[in-house]
């Protein structure tokens, strides 16, 4: 009995641990607060600017405040800005500022995982059928596509909880993200 419920416990343990680790669906006050604070922060980082070499393209503000020094002035003067705009600390601000601008061009582009896997089937199918290609060829081809597929489809599925909360506003975030 007493296996059954240490078993018990650990798996309510794991479960909860699971949940935590997924973040909650963007909310339109987040999206709006993000929005709202933009400006600010984009004029921060205009006169503060930083190396561009360990920016992960997918998660940019992220991983530009990994790279800042939390005790540095421009860390310290991101915070205040964020904070003032109902965000708990940089790190939370650059997180939704991230998956809106993933979940807004999803939404612009209105791409879809059924439109993706098509895309990638067709192109399965031509690269296997180019006679010019060797098998080698082949193979390093769709080595390759097969992650971007992957790396794709991920994208998707992370953006979908935040749509809802983006889609409401594409014309207010446009201009952050167009020129």
């Amino acid at each position: 009995m007493r296996k059954l419920f240490d078993r018990l416990v650990l798996g309510v343990v794991g479960l909860l641990m699971s949940a935590v680790a997924v973040a909650a669906p963007l909310t339109q006050a987040q999206v709006k607060n993000y929005i709202a604070s933009f400006v600010e922060a984009q004029a921060l980082a205009e006169q503060n600017p930083s190396p561009q070499k360990s920016i992960d393209r997918h998660r940019p503000l992220v991983s530009g405040i990994e790279l800042l020094a939390k005790d540095s002035q421009l860390y310290q003067d991101l915070s205040n800005i964020t904070q003032k705009y109902h965000f708990h600390n940089a790190e939370q601000w650059a997180d939704v500022g991230d998956r809106v601008m993933n979940a807004y061009f999803i939404a612009k582009q209105g791409t879809t995982l059924e439109f993706i896997e098509r895309n990638y089937k067709e192109a399965e199918e031509r690269i296997n059928s180019n006679p010019d290609y060797t098998e080698q060829h082949k193979k390093g081809v769709l080595a390759g596509m097969e992650k971007g597929y992957l790396r794709n489809v991920k994208k998707i599925q992370d953006a979908q909880p935040d749509l809802p909360a983006v889609t409401g506003l594409l014309d207010e975030i446009a201009p952050l993200y167009e020129d």
